[in-house]
């Protein structure tokens, strides 16, 4: 009898091990549960692995909108039925459908779901089918293993993922554009096209690399440790590069514009350089303290934390400093920029709303936000923040009041997104997720809400005739006649001005904190130090 006890205890205690292995290994995977984030309006999107080994991590990631290739999308309604799909389906072959494909798709799908409801005693049935465009959303990330992939933001669907360097090197950042991907690991920079992940080359970088990189059409610009922006020349294969001299060392990706390149370092110097036809630097803004985080761009305008407690805002195309506001405590985390204010967390976890434009706290916002770690995104009217303790927390961009507060999970990566809805996080392992409001399936863009359904919709079984004839016209699906026109409502041509606004260098005994806010305004467009 004895022996029978102890077996059943030891059988008992391996089931238990097992039970504990398994749902620690579960819990430890997983990032946040849709059983919690429910009670608070949301979502799981999708989910994705890096493809990380054993010891790997995420080490970086950036995610880029690129308005100049769209996705068309398409959303097929009738009574509880509901099917969302783009003109990448694949069709039965295992190729892309697209447009014309997608279209024939949704009048075969039409026909049939119109069949099956008039089976179940629906007279006239309405089908409602509508057509949008989306940018495409990419999520490009790096791993220790020196692992590189593109994810579809939308779906989570990997699009390609490739190898650069060694995981016997550390790997320090990526960034990119809608044309290239760099990534480097070690002090080897490797250029990668963005739509296939081919490596177009690589080079080694003078010095050791102290952040990711940023990319443009013509250039990558990597931060080195000895205080130098490196500039390599994406025509040239990055040979016979040249480099920003600054003080100190490099602290963050730099920000790209149309105009300029602009960068942080650790001695508190946010520099500005045009970006053709210069190598000098233009404007710096000096705080009291270090500037340890990405900068934000905005509207011609430049957004900076520091370390000293401060937000700055510059004017870009003149360098003056249009306002400053203390919130009292050091700033390690980038601005948020969103429909006309700033937001700040400082390292008290307090949470600042001021007007873009005047620096004055909102009003509603007169006094900080409190137990505030750090920006995840923005819906149109919410604010999605993680608490010191780790909770989820939606906050009213009106009052700044707590809408709910919710557990998330184990987050170990947060990629804050101002440019939609959607929330993405990372746990250690490498599983990514995409959550968003339950309501809001269709992504909204926050810098252009003219994305999104509408264009098109077509209603009820009385209207297939017309569809059809619709859908045989549809070679151009944004009704253009034009092929030159563009589809999200600017012009074609935008960037392509024949004028060179960075035609040389600024004059050596410019100030650029000689005027005030006022006085930059009134500035004619010759004092353009870029022109």
């Amino acid at each position: 009898m004895p022996k029978l006890l102890s077996s059943i205890c030891l059988f008992c205690s391996v089931v238990l091990a097992t039970m504990t292995a398994t749902l620690s290994s579960v819990s430890a995977d997983d990032v946040v549960s849709n059983a919690f984030i429910d009670r608070a309006g949301l979502t799981v999107d999708w989910f994705t692995h890096t493809g990380i080994g054993v010891r790997g991590q995420l080490v970086d990631w950036h995610l880029n909108v690129n308005e100049n290739k769209p996705t068309t999308h398409f959303t097929i309604e009738a009574g509880s039925f509901r099917e969302s799909f783009s003109q990448n389906k694949l069709n039965p072959f295992g190729e892309p459908m697209g447009v014309d494909g997608a279209v024939a798709y949704v009048e075969m799908r039409k026909e049939i779901l119109a069949a099956e409801m008039e089976n179940d005693g629906v007279k006239e049935p309405k089908i409602d089918v509508k057509q949008y465009s989306l940018p495409m959303t990419t999520i490009y990330t790096l791993t220790s293993d020196a692992l590189v992939k593109a994810i579809d933001a939308d779906t989570g669907k990997t699009r390609w993922s490739t190898k650069v360097g060694s995981a016997a090197q550390p790997s320090i950042g990526i960034g990119s554009s809608d044309k290239y991907v760099a990534a480097i690991n070690g002090s080897t920079l490797y250029l990668l096209e963005s739509e296939t992940g081919k490596v177009l080359w690589s080079i080694g970088c003078r010095d050791a690399v102290a952040a990711s990189p940023a990319v443009s059409d013509e250039r990558v610009y990597v931060p080195l440790i000895n205080g130098r922006l490196e500039a390599f020349s994406i025509e040239d294969k990055g040979v016979n590069s040249t480099a920003f001299v600054v003080m100190g060392q490099g602290t963050s990706r730099p920000l790209i514009t149309e105009r300029v390149v602009a960068w942080p370092d650790q001695r508190g110097v946010f520099s500005i350089a045009g970006r053709f036809n210069t190598k000098a630097i233009s404007y710096q803004l000096r705080s009291d303290d270090g500037i340890v985080c990405s900068p934000v761009y905005d509207d011609g305008i430049f957004y900076v934390t520091s370390l000293d407690g401060f937000v700055y805002a510059m004017e870009e195309k003149q360098g003056s400093l249009l306002w400053q506001a203390s919130t009292g405590r050091s700033i390690s985390e980038s601005p948020v920029v969103h429909q006309g204010f700033v937001f700040v967390i400082n390292e008290n976890n307090e949470m600042f709303k001021f007007n873009s434009k005047t620096g004055l706290l909102a009003a509603g916002w007169k006094a900080p936000r409190q137990n505030v770690k750090k920006f995840l995104g923005a819906s149109k009217d919410n604010l999605y923040v993680l608490d010191r303790f780790g909770q989820l927390i939606v906050i009213s961009q009106a009052n700044g009041s707590t809408l709910s507060s919710v557990k998330f999970g184990d987050v170990s990566n947060v990629l804050p997104n101002i440019e939609t809805d959607r929330i993405f996080v990372a746990s250690r392992q490498g599983m990514i997720q995409c959550i968003r409001e339950r309501q809001r399936p269709i992504p909204y863009f926050h810098r252009n809400d003219e994305f999104g359904p509408g264009e098109m919709t077509v209603s009820t079984k009385s209207q297939e005739t017309d569809s059809k004839k619709e859908a045989m016209d549809m070679s151009d699906p944004f009704g253009s006649s034009d092929p030159g026109d563009n589809p999200f409502g600017g012009p074609s041509g935008k960037g392509s001005d024949s004028d060179d606004p960075f035609g040389g260098p600024a004059k050596s005994d410019d100030n650029p904190f000689g005027n005030s806010s006022s006085g930059s305004n009134s500035q004619s467009a010759d004092d353009d130090p870029f022109k």
